[in-house]
Parts: C-alpha cells; sequence; structure tokens
C-alpha cells in the first residue's frame, strides 16, 4: 500500500497558493493568450509558408488583444474620452495597432544563405 508523504503534497499545495494569489486578470490574460497561440497553431497547420515564432507572437498577441478590448465593455473605461473614442468600439484597432507595433519592434529574423 502507498503511504502518503506530506513532502509530496507541499508541492501542489504551494502552486494551487500561486494560482489562488493571482489576480483574475492575470490568469484571464494568460488564458487569452493561451488559446490565441492554439488558434494560430491550427492557422500555421493549413498555410503553405511555414509561419516563424515572431509570426506566431505578433498574430496571438493581437488576437488576444483585439479579442480581450472587443469582449469586455468597461475595460477602457477609466481612460480620457479620446482614447475610449478610438480603442472602445472594438477590438479591431487595438489588435491593428498592436499587430503594427509589434512588427517594428520584433527583430526579424535573418534568412539562411542557402
Amino acid at each position: 500500500a502507498y503511504e502518503i508523504n506530506h513532502s509530496d503534497w507541499s508541492s501542489v499545495v504551494c502552486s494551487s497558493d500561486l494560482v489562488y494569489i493571482m489576480p483574475h486578470s492575470v490568469i484571464g490574460g494568460a488564458a487569452v493568450m493561451m488559446f490565441a497561440s492554439i488558434l494560430v497553431s491550427g492557422i500555421q497547420l493549413i498555410t503553405k509558408e511555414p509561419i516563424t515564432s515572431r509570426e506566431i507572437t505578433i498574430v496571438s498577441v493581437a488576437l488576444g488583444l483585439g479579442y480581450g478590448l472587443g469582449s469586455t465593455a468597461g475595460a477602457t473605461s477609466e481612460l480620457p474620452y479620446y482614447i475610449q473614442l478610438i480603442f472602445g468600439g472594438s477590438g479591431i484597432v487595438p489588435a491593428a495597432v498592436a499587430a503594427i507595433v509589434l512588427n517594428i519592434i520584433i527583430p526579424k529574423e535573418k534568412k539562411k544563405a542557402e
């Protein structure tokens, strides 16, 4: 018979406590990014050209941000009116801006010489 050793459970308790103390927004953001990454992996399966990790990151962040701001009506309620006017209507504008900014910021991978 297997005896329960309390030292085996200490790591489980610590990890569950870590998840418990995290703010809901952090857990929600991580979940949205995870599902956006899964969506991009599905897109990668049906495309002819291989998608790089840079492109996966850009599309995942843009999809996650667009979905998050588009589905949460009060996400921009504390921001100034002109920002609410631009970004508060739907998630399309923030997703496009995030994709453009990330495309500029994230370095492109160097192509290998054949």
